[in-house]
């Protein structure tokens, strides 16, 4: 009796390995965005004044904006002050002897800073609001209620989509 070998063909074979490894990509991309959510960054309060602003119709954020840079300076000095208080924080917990009142005063520095920061960020989003008309604060509210809680914010229109009636 005859035996028959068959053997399959190499195109088969790189067709099913290419098969194979597009599958585990995709069950690895579906796998990370249920365990990790779909990206960005944890909304905190400085994040909150960032939302709070992108939310506002263009003409208005576009204001702002040009405000906020006017004060780059000044909010540089506090976020760069936020910064060094780990480094303050280490030194103040390595300390020999050790001494409460050292961690106390780094809190209270950063607590300044990050209030200096959040601060100059309601003033000026207050001002464009108080300049917004009934039809600007209503989209306002719209985008505020359309915000994700997590990613970037991709609700917004087009300028030239926010202009029309």
């Amino acid at each position: 009796m005859q035996k028959y070998t068959y053997t399959t063909p190499r195109w088969i074979k790189i067709t099913l390995g290419i098969s194979l490894a597009l599958n585990i990509a995709i069950i690895g991309i579906f796998t990370g965005i249920s365990l990790h959510g779909t990206g960005g960054r944890h909304t905190n309060t400085v994040q909150g004044v960032a939302l709070l602003a992108r939310a506002m119709p263009y003409k208005f954020e576009h204001q702002l904006r040009t405000t906020l840079r006017a004060r780059r300076d000044q909010m540089h000095t506090d976020r760069k002050a936020m910064l060094l208080s780990k480094a303050h924080m280490i030194a103040a917990l390595a300390a020999e002897p050790f001494d409460i009142s050292a961690v106390e005063a780094v809190l209270d520095s950063q607590r300044g800073a990050t209030n200096n920061v959040i601060s100059a960020g309601h003033q000026a989003i207050m001002r464009q609001i108080t300049q917004m008309s009934l039809q600007d604060r209503q989209r306002y509210i719209e985008n505020l209620q359309n915000a994700p809680y997590r990613g970037r914010l991709n609700f917004r229109a087009s300028p030239a989509a926010e202009n029309q009636p």
